[in-house]
């Protein structure tokens, strides 16, 4: 992440607004424009200098309600030039956004007419545990944080590329997590939950936008707990603290049920189901086996993989592929499983660890990835 992901002040008094519409479609940006949350007066970059909002973007913008946007008082004369430019000026073309190869494979299989099934889930299962194997291919923390943002990029660009609902919600919170340490967590959750699912084969666009969106939302109750609670690792939590932290799970699905009631009641429920645990122990149900809805425990594998790399679980930042390896211990520890099916588990495990996938077809592999290229080549063409 870059040094400007937050404003360097956080008074709203150093900065002005401006309308949405005032930002000139085509045109590249020659300041950063923040949102302004005043509920907590957060302010995240929005936009930065030399990004260039298409058409488009801007009137999804409007018809999400955004309206203003807040600019610092240092770069008031470069807006003001913004919006008088010079006579004859003319907007400066957006240039091509490459795809990456793996989401140009799965999003190929997905849509194909030509294939079937069968075939499409073994295209995008193959291509996504190639995915996992690099998301746990680092042994360091350190260098974690590169085969995570490029696997963002990926699921991003398939959900783009594969259903309607990626420009909505979906691509606005993505979006944002770019620019706000504070969502890169729910991003990763999303990305990991996506790659895991899709591994197990699950093609439907759907499915995998709504399981896509639960991971972006999944904490979004978070801001109903004391801060000094939510700021602290959940290992050393006392229990008043982990019953005060749990209650966001219900915060979040009312939040949402009141204010963005065309939330899906998939959304809901694997927005609730995020901190159950296989042996029943979690909450806020207490659901056990299989009375746990099975994308919801992918969820709240990729929710609990991401936190214990992050530190959010014990303090402690690790690889991807050294937080499976704490989840595993502490599981083996187990007379019975507590956290996750451990038939998945292991399934899960063993793809990060490169093995050879089984039951996937080389062929048709081949096949759609000779098609990906052709659309490419005709696109750039």
């Amino acid at each position: 992440m870059n040094g400007q992901v937050h404003a360097r002040s956080r008074n709203i008094a150093d900065f002005f607004d401006i309308r949405l519409a005032d930002l000139a479609p085509g045109r590249a940006l020659t300041f950063n424009v923040y949102l302004y949350f005043p509920h907590n007066r957060h302010l995240i970059l929005w936009m930065k200098e030399g990004d260039v909002p298409s058409a488009a973007y801007v009137e999804g913008c409007e018809a999400k309600g955004i309206e203003r946007l807040w600019v610092r008082n240092e770069d008031r004369d470069a807006y003001l030039l913004s919006i008088a430019p010079e006579a004859g000026a003319q907007p400066e073309p957006p240039g091509p956004v490459p795809r990456t190869p793996e989401s140009a494979i799965i999003a190929s299989a997905m849509t194909s007419s030509d294939l079937g099934r069968e075939e499409k889930k073994a295209i995008v299962a193959e291509t996504s545990r190639r995915i996992l194997a690099a998301i746990a291919a680092p042994k360091l923390a350190s260098s974690q944080e590169t085969a995570n943002e490029r696997a963002r990029r990926i699921v991003q660009e398939t959900l783009e590329q594969t259903t309607r609902l990626a420009t909505g919600a979906v691509r606005e919170i993505w979006r944002l997590s770019d620019v706000d340490p504070d969502l890169v967590h729910a991003a990763n959750v999303a990305t990991f939950a996506v790659v895991f699912a899709m591994a197990f084969g699950r093609i439907d666009a759907e499915v995998i936008a709504d399981l896509a969106l639960a991971g972006l939302l999944h904490d979004i109750g978070v801001f109903r707990v004391p801060a000094g609670v939510s700021a602290q690792p959940w290992a050393s939590m006392s229990r008043e603290a982990r019953a005060a932290y749990g209650a966001h799970v219900e915060h979040g699905v009312e939040f949402l049920k009141r204010h963005y009631p065309g939330v899906s009641n998939r959304v809901l429920e694997l927005i609730r189901q995020h901190h159950e645990k296989f042996d029943g122990t979690g909450y806020p149900k207490g659901l056990k086996g299989f009375g746990y809805d099975d994308l919801a425990q992918l969820l709240a594998m990729a929710d609990l993989v991401e936190s214990v790399a992050s530190g959010a679980w014990d303090g402690r930042a690790r690889s991807v592929r050294e937080s499976f390896e704490t989840l595993e211990a502490i599981e083996k520890a187990k007379t019975f499983p507590e956290l996750f099916n451990p038939e998945v588990f292991s399934t899960v495990i063993r793809w990060t660890r490169s093995e050879t996938p089984s039951g996937t077809d080389d062929r048709a592999v081949a096949a759609i990835r000779e098609q990906a290229g052709t659309v490419a080549r005709k696109k750039a063409g």
